[in-house]
């Protein structure tokens, strides 16, 4: 069994295991930055 993780998870720590027969993945989820642009205001 494989899971493919997206590019910027955090894929180097996360871990796949069976349990009881029942497959277990964790990935841990990076915090989003906020993405925001200041545009200046002309007076015309």
């Amino acid at each position: 069994m494989a899971v493919q993780v997206s590019v910027g998870q955090g894929r180097d720590e996360a871990t796949a295991e069976y349990k009881e027969g029942v497959p277990i993945t964790t990935v841990p989820v990076q915090e989003a930055k906020a993405r925001t642009r200041t545009i200046p205001v002309r007076h015309i």
